[in-house]
This record gives structure tokens, C-alpha cells and sequence, in this order.
């Protein structure tokens, strides 16, 4: 009996996910992103390309255009609603452009695209709260893709010039602990 519902349950097919919580826990491969910073405020931009998203092995795959979609950066969490993604006509990628006169929506752009082992992430972000950096350079943040009920996640070394400079650099990936309890 057991073993007729495992069997079952591998082979069930993507369902989307009605709200973002993660249950299968992935990587997100961190690279070199640039963005800005005000020293005086610490608030920041950041444009980030082609991170690799990798499930988890026994995930139920994604949906990106059907399941709601959380960016956590630190303290920052950035959600868009379900159905906010359009699909390609090949099914591979999924992106969202907000509405130029929408100066409320922190996640400017999202774009997911589907390779053959994983998933490419780019984004770019703006009006993020990184007061913790204004005195502090080389922070480890954690950082997580959220998908419906897959996460992408690690941490982020961030760093900035100098204590006055207005460039923000994630210089490359760093463990983090999972900080978030939903």
C-alpha cells in the first residue's frame, strides 16, 4: 500500500501552488550583481542576471505563470500574485514587466527561463531597505527565489566601495541560514 502511494505521488505532475510556501528546498546560485545605494537612507536597486535556480529533486516542478512568486532579499519581501508571469509560446520562459507609471511595485522585472537543468533568474529590483549596510560592508544577506512551494535560496556577500559610495555589488554567493518563518 505504502509503496503504491509513493509510486503515485512520483508521478504526480505540477499543480500550482495557491500560495507561496516553501516545502522543497533548492538552490539559488548567487553571482556578481550590480545595483545603487544611498548612503544617507539605505535604500537600493539592484539588477540581477542569470542566477541559477536548482529544485529540489523531489519537487512537483514549478509554474511560474500560475503560482504566486515571492523575492525575499534580507529583509525585504517582494511578492507578485499569481498569473502576473506570461508564458512564452515555447513554455520555457516566463516574464513581468511592471507598468511604468506603478511606482509602488519594487520588482520592475522578473524573468525565468527554463534550460535544461535548472532555471535562469534575472531580475530587477528597486526601492530595497538595506540600512544594515550603511555602516557595514561585506554582509552575508539571505536571499530566496520562492516559487508557489519551491525556493530557491543562499546568501549574498553585499558590498559597497566605500562607507560614501552610491555602488552596491553582491560580490558572490555566501552560506546563509534560512531566516524566514512564514
Amino acid at each position: 500500500m505504502i509503496a503504491a502511494l509513493l509510486a503515485i505521488a512520483g508521478t504526480a505532475e505540477a499543480q500550482p501552488s495557491p500560495i507561496a510556501e516553501p516545502v522543497y528546498h533548492g538552490i539559488l546560485e548567487v553571482r556578481r550583481s550590480l545595483g545603487s545605494f544611498d548612503p544617507d537612507t539605505g535604500i537600493a536597486s539592484l539588477k540581477i542576471r542569470s542566477w541559477r535556480f536548482l529544485l529540489n529533486p523531489d519537487t512537483n516542478q514549478i509554474l511560474p505563470d500560475q503560482e504566486p512568486i515571492v523575492v525575499d532579499i534580507s529583509e525585504n519581501s517582494l511578492p507578485l500574485a499569481a498569473g502576473m508571469l506570461t508564458r512564452s509560446r515555447n513554455g520555457k520562459v516566463f516574464t513581468y514587466k511592471a507598468a511604468r507609471e506603478d511606482t509602488t511595485q519594487p520588482i520592475r522585472s522578473l524573468r525565468i527561463k527554463q534550460t535544461r537543468d535548472a532555471y535562469r533568474v534575472s531580475m530587477t529590483l528597486r526601492g530595497l531597505d538595506f540600512r544594515s549596510l550603511i555602516n557595514n560592508d561585506g554582509s552575508c544577506l539571505p536571499i530566496a527565489v520562492i516559487i508557489g512551494d519551491d525556493d530557491g535560496f543562499n546568501g549574498g556577500i553585499f558590498t559597497r566601495p566605500g562607507f560614501e559610495s552610491r555602488r552596491l555589488r553582491i560580490a558572490r554567493g555566501c552560506i546563509s541560514a534560512w531566516p524566514w518563518e512564514r
